[in-house]
């Protein structure tokens, strides 16, 4: 307290709160931070492809893009260095930007406010993950098969086990996609379980890609399945 020039006492105002440090992102994080939010424009997009208001042509390419942002499986896997983050950071979120341009303002101004009111999980795309993995498998066998016929045909155990190799690397491969599968699926219903008995939980989480629920939808035409 402070004494005033008539002699009665102020309280002594309290120490004004000096500017609150805001961490500065990198360039790294603030291009992960940025690609994440693009990727929310998936529900947005789902919705404005519902819209009659989009013609059948400015479906084409945002349908194609919804198929590949829910699949669980990327173009470029993760674990490839530096390929692997470029399919989040460029790939996926220019796809979506492109096709974000082809549909009409209004429309989409309408599918974000939708999405905002009606958040739900979208099914994930098997159908386009099991293309890209037979694709990723189909690659590396032809590669193996190039290398054993142009290095190693003077040895004849290489030219006797190629074929039952690859066969066997093959099979290998499908085991690892099956268990893959088993367990993104089992995940997805925990998900969507705690999501039913905490929805407050869930709609913190975020809306858009993957699990499986009543409460799912499957894009036209992408070919994911919900239960």
């Amino acid at each position: 307290m402070s004494e005033t020039d008539g002699g009665t006492f102020q309280p002594t105002p309290p120490p004004s709160p000096g500017p609150v440090a805001v961490p500065k992102l990198s360039a790294w994080q603030w291009l992960k931070k940025a690609a994440k939010a693009l990727k929310r424009e998936v529900l947005a997009l789902y919705y404005a492809t519902q819209d009659p208001r989009t013609s059948l042509l400015a479906k084409i390419l945002p349908i194609i893009v919804l198929a590949y942002a829910l699949s669980p499986i990327d173009l470029v896997p993760d674990f490839i260095p530096v390929l692997g983050i470029l399919d989040d950071l460029i790939l996926l979120p220019g796809l979506i930007w492109l096709a974000i341009y082809l549909i009409p303002h209004q429309v989409m101004a309408d599918a974000r406010e939708r999405a905002d009111t009606e958040p739900l999980r979208l099914a994930s795309n098997w159908l386009v993950a099991t293309l890209i993995f037979l694709m990723w498998v189909g690659s590396a066998e032809a590669l193996a098969y190039y290398l054993a016929r142009a290095y190693g045909s003077e040895n004849a155990n290489v030219q006797l086990y190629l074929y039952p190799g690859m066969g066997a690397a093959g099979l290998l491969s499908l085991l690892a996609f099956a268990g893959f599968v088993v367990m993104t699926v089992r995940a997805d219903r925990a998900r969507s379980a705690t999501a039913a008995v905490d929805p407050l939980s869930a709609c913190e989480e975020g809306a858009g890609v993957g699990g499986e629920g009543e409460e799912q939808r499957v894009p036209l035409l992408a070919g994911g399945q919900g239960e």
